[in-house]
């Protein structure tokens, strides 16, 4: 099914919305109904049109899994990344600061009616303990030494924990993914040395796998970024520039990863990212859209790969 699955990607491929497609829903030129989204911009809320767009991109990743179902493991790892986001969102929620209490519709360890039963923080630990996601050794590692734990530290804990969960699921069978997997990381890794601080940081990704003091530095390697010249980024809290060069650098790096592996299972970790990309694209313009932000801002926000 290996073979069959890459030929299927690369046809899949071609599918993928162009960066005039997107100038085009930017101007308003066309609506997502005509990119085959049953959802308007101009007839349905952002909780609508949210939903919709990731609705689709689920259905593309578990079209895949139907064609590959012993790669199964793999695809719901990657689409983990949306419980994830969830479970960020409703610790956010408990604390009373995350706005209305909205999830993406992909429930995978926590099915929804008892997610959303959930009223509060130490039943949420306690039923992530269930799951590959338990971050209960890293609170208590945190409480330990502070006394307390903030909720951004939970929800690195939780990102730090991914990680470990979704690059265990190619470890097997594909070392060019799993290292890709650590250039994702340094992407995260980057927000939370910014938000936290890079000591901080490095503490839980370590405390969740002491053999991230390694990955983290091939993470590094492989984009081609010394840590001393991103440490002076951090030192000189020129965040912006911090956040463009290491993404600018991970994108050039996946792409040419795929460009050497056109024939491999990279190809499919690759399409994964770019239907991710897309996905975040469609909400980034749809939320511009509801704003009334200008064409060009909504442009600087998005992330093409070309």
């Amino acid at each position: 099914m290996k073979t069959y699955l890459i030929v299927r990607v690369h046809g899949l491929r071609q599918h993928l919305l162009k960066e005039d497609d997107y100038h085009k829903l930017i101007r308003g030129d066309i609506d997502l109904d005509n990119l085959g989204y049953t959802t308007s911009i101009k007839e349905n809320n952002i909780q609508e049109l949210i939903e919709d767009i990731s609705k689709k991109f689920i259905e593309k990743v578990l079209f895949l899994e139907k064609i590959a179902p012993e790669y199964s493991k793999f695809f719901r790892a990657f689409l983990e990344k949306l419980e994830v986001e969830n479970i960020k969102a409703k610790l956010r929620y408990m604390r009373g600061s995350g706005g209305l209490e909205y999830y993406y519709p992909y429930h995978y360890f926590i099915d929804r009616e008892k997610f959303l039963s959930i009223r509060n923080e130490e039943e949420l630990i306690k039923i992530l303990s269930e799951t590959p996601l338990s971050i209960k050794i890293c609170i208590d590692h945190i409480k330990a030494r502070k006394g307390r734990i903030s909720l951004m530290e939970k929800e690195l804990c939780l990102d730090a924990k991914y990680y470990e969960y979704y690059a265990e699921s190619v470890k097997r069978y594909s070392k060019i993914i799993f290292s890709a997997i650590q250039l994702e990381k340094i992407l995260t890794y980057t927000y939370w040395s910014i938000m936290l601080g890079r000591k901080d940081t490095e503490e839980i990704f370590l405390t969740i796998n002491p053999e991230n003091f390694f990955l983290i530095e091939m993470g590094f390697h492989l984009l081609e970024l010394k840590i001393s010249r991103f440490e002076k980024y951090l030192e000189n809290k020129d965040y912006s520039s911090l956040i463009s060069l290491v993404d600018t650098l991970y994108l050039k790096r996946i792409k040419r990863l795929f460009l050497e592996n056109k024939n491999n299972l990279y190809t499919v970790y690759y399409y994964l990212i770019l239907i991710y990309y897309e996905m975040k694209n469609l909400e980034k313009i749809v939320l511009g859209r509801k704003m009334a932000l200008r064409p060009e801002i909504i442009r600087g926000t998005l992330k093409i790969i070309v």
